[in-house]
């Protein structure tokens, strides 16, 4: 049964059965975690390609600040802490060939579908110029207008950009960049942070909590150039995530030492980053990295403890399905379902604005799900590929 409070003494790995119970937690929880997180890059995504009417200073404009612009955006550092915990949480000697047989597993995991999903997003416009050429008849010019606006040089790396507007005190910069499929910069950034695992681990081992320590004061000041692929909060987080698994403590239950201050903490700077709009205003801006961390320590929390509480359970086809829906959703299937709630519920008063945004990353989700159980059946061989045999 779950244990209302816990000894101090658990955190550093004191007893061996409530180790084992607590590192269970861990695992269960971080795994859950993943479709939710899911959820909440696709509520990202849906705030300007789902809906573009908008009421100023209406509930409706409120609510999507809320889930698209706040709240939600506690995704992708959860991700990256994730991924850092795991990276390293079952090595028990860390050498070269340890380091070998990582990278072999994250070339399959990671490269291989970051490079097939940006050209399924490359080639998938071009198709439609072909087929309209084809079917259609129309002009070869609009084909060959589609492929010359590619641009190849960068499109694996840093073709989109976004926030090119945000700069910081000093007024350096704050954009940030993706490749042709824009979601693929977390895998992109992940890349890189995978490489540099040698020089993490090195940095942990040296520093301790230190390295974690310098990175946040970078992350918090806004003091960190624009590098594409190496972004201070991919490498904040993810080296969060690594201090934990290099160490062998367990996240979950040192977070839970300061659960109540923490929450309390966020929920002040989740008010105050609603009000101003989240990263888009200046102060909002400024207050930003402060309630991303916050919002961080009080996802895990909330995720360990209603799994300790057996609130939830993880399922199976949920959590091998979120990597899936993460690099399908915005290749069309957004788009195709913010069509279909405008159908099933047309009209543009805000009580129906505000029921389309919230139920098209819904329909978004459950047709991806759809697709993914599809491909599991009746080609389970391109699904292990585009996946990263995550199946």
């Amino acid at each position: 049964m779950y244990q209302a409070h816990f000894p101090l003494s658990l955190i550093t790995g004191g007893g061996k059965n409530n180790k084992q119970y607590n590192d269970k937690i861990q695992s269960e929880s971080l795994d859950w975690l993943r479709f939710p997180l899911i959820l909440g890059v696709i509520f990202i995504h849906a705030f300007g390609p789902a809906l573009t009417e908008v009421y100023p200073n209406s509930y409706y404009d409120y609510i999507r600040i809320i889930f698209s612009h706040v709240l939600t955006h506690v995704a992708v550092p959860c991700f990256f802490v994730i991924s850092g915990l795991f990276f390293f949480w079952n090595i028990r000697e860390w050498n070269l060939e340890s380091y070998a047989i990582k990278l072999r597993k994250r070339l399959r995991s990671v490269f291989i579908p970051y490079m097939l999903w940006n050209t399924i997003a490359i080639a998938l416009p071009i198709f439609r110029k072909l087929l309209g050429v084809l079917i259609k008849g129309k002009p070869v010019s609009e084909l060959v207008a589609c492929i010359h606006n590619v641009d190849w040089i960068h499109a694996y790396w840093d073709s989109s950009w976004w926030d090119t507007d945000h700069v910081n005190f000093l007024g350096w910069s704050m954009a940030r960049s993706g490749p042709y499929s824009i979601p693929m910069w977390f895998l992109r950034d992940l890349m890189v942070l995978i490489v540099l695992t040698p020089v993490i681990y090195w940095l942990v081992r040296r520093l301790r909590l230190g390295w974690p320590a310098l990175l946040g004061l970078f992350y918090l000041s806004n003091l960190w150039p624009c590098i594409p692929g190496l972004g201070i909060g991919s490498i904040f987080y993810f080296s969060i995530g690594a201090f934990f698994g290099i160490n062998k403590i367990n996240m979950i239950q040192t977070f839970r030492c300061v659960r109540y201050p923490i929450a309390l903490l966020a929920a002040i700077l989740f008010v105050i980053e609603v009000k101003f709009d989240g990263h888009n205003t200046p102060i909002g801006n400024i207050i930003y990295p402060f309630w991303i961390l916050t919002a961080v320590v009080t996802t895990i929390n909330i995720a360990a403890s209603l799994v300790a509480h057996h609130q939830v359970k993880d399922h199976p086809v949920l959590g091998k399905s979120s990597f899936f829906i993460y690099c399908l959703h915005t290749i069309l299937v957004l788009e195709f379902s913010s069509k279909i709630m405008s159908k099933l519920l047309p009209g543009s008063n805000e009580l129906l604005m505000t029921l389309r945004y919230l139920t098209t990353p819904l329909l978004c989700a459950t047709l991806c799900l759809v697709i993914f159980l599809s491909l599991r059946k009746c080609l389970p061989g391109l699904l292990g590929v585009i996946t990263g045999n995550r199946e």
